[in-house]
């Protein structure tokens, strides 16, 4: 179900791009994928603004705005599971209880569980240090430091791997 879901719905999003303004035309099989599926539901996470937050449990952010884009022009109704942590909304795909992530970073672990698209946008890495911090101008500075970094993230699985001589606190968020 889950392969069908994300499949159909990038291929929706890039239609709804190519058409722009007018109606997208879906093939028989798509529309009838559709039909055969009346809800989606999408993870929403609660704190990753511009692109995936919720603010009194209303979902918003770009990756929100471009799934209910496409979700609207072939009349898919999704509904946005939030309220939850990112380790639980890992767990609810994991489990098949989310068919959509808007805004996810591959890596080897969730590609168990999920199939991914190419990426409709692509986020640099960036380090932030205090205005008192000179000393600190790239990756290899950080070298027997410590830092802390959001649980659960492909980012701080990256860091740890490729990186293991800086010391890592893992936060919540």
């Amino acid at each position: 179900f889950l392969t069908g879901v994300i499949i159909v719905l990038f291929t929706i999003f890039a239609k709804t791009v190519a058409a722009s303004n007018r109606n997208t035309a879906l093939t028989d099989t798509e529309h009838q994928w559709v039909l055969d599926h009346p809800i989606i539901w999408v993870a929403n996470e609660t704190d990753w603004p511009p692109f995936d937050f919720a603010e009194n449990g209303i979902e918003k952010g770009y990756a929100i705005d471009l799934i209910k884009l496409a979700a609207n022009k072939v009349g898919l109704n999704c509904r946005f599971v939030n309220g939850y942590s990112w380790k639980q909304l890992l767990t609810m795909g994991r489990d098949r209880k989310i068919d959509l992530f808007p805004a996810i970073w591959k890596n080897e672990k969730r590609e168990q569980f999920l199939l991914f698209t190419s990426p409709y946008i692509e986020t640099p890495h960036i380090l932030v240090v205090s205005e008192q911090e000179t000393g600190i101008h790239k990756v290899d500075d950080l070298q027997g430091r410590t830092i802390a970094s959001v649980k659960g993230y492909a980012s701080t699985e990256l860091l740890k791997k490729h990186f293991p001589s800086i010391q890592t606190i893992e936060v919540l968020s």
